[in-house]
């Protein structure tokens, strides 16, 4: 299976997810690929690519917009069910979730490729950081604060 069919594979198997668990699934999905193929990661977002406003790739193109098909669907997904605080017809407050979503997970990719983790972290470490920062952010105000106070009584037992 070639780099994109199985970034592809990974991907597809999201939507069946509850919406926390598939965000965070796709956020590994797309660490491990980029670790998994770097050369192929930075073609993508290089700057031979991305020099060329408007007339990238067709391919190039195709991938892009079925990746963030997946993690829009996730979005809204979750911001339907209530599991996100965003309004799944708010169509900026969606696209904003994708893409500060994207960013961060695209920002630690290219930190990891560069070679500027200090630490020894696994991907698992990694995600975990991500729920932390990124999905929290994410969940209503009052399911942080039950999860909060649920970890809370646990430390204390």
């Amino acid at each position: 299976m070639n780099e994109p069919s199985a970034f592809r594979f990974r991907l597809s198997s999201l939507p069946s997810a509850a919406a926390d668990k598939a965000l965070l699934d796709c956020g590994r999905a797309y660490l491990e690929n980029a670790l998994e193929n770097p050369a192929l990661y930075r073609l993508m977002f290089g700057p031979a690519l991305a020099k060329s406003k408007g007339s990238r790739p067709q391919a190039a193109r195709h991938a892009g917009n079925d990746a963030r098909a997946v993690l829009v669907d996730i979005i809204v997904r979750g911001a339907r069910s209530g599991v996100f605080a965003i309004a799944a017809d708010d169509p900026l407050s969606v696209e904003k979730a994708a893409f500060f979503s994207w960013s961060l997970v695209h920002g630690l990719a290219m930190a990891l490729l560069d070679g500027f983790l200090q630490a020894e972290l696994t991907i698992d470490d990694i995600v975990e950081q991500i729920e932390t920062v990124l999905l929290k952010g994410l969940l209503p105000r009052q399911t942080r604060l039950k999860r909060s106070t649920a970890r809370l009584k646990l430390t204390s037992e």
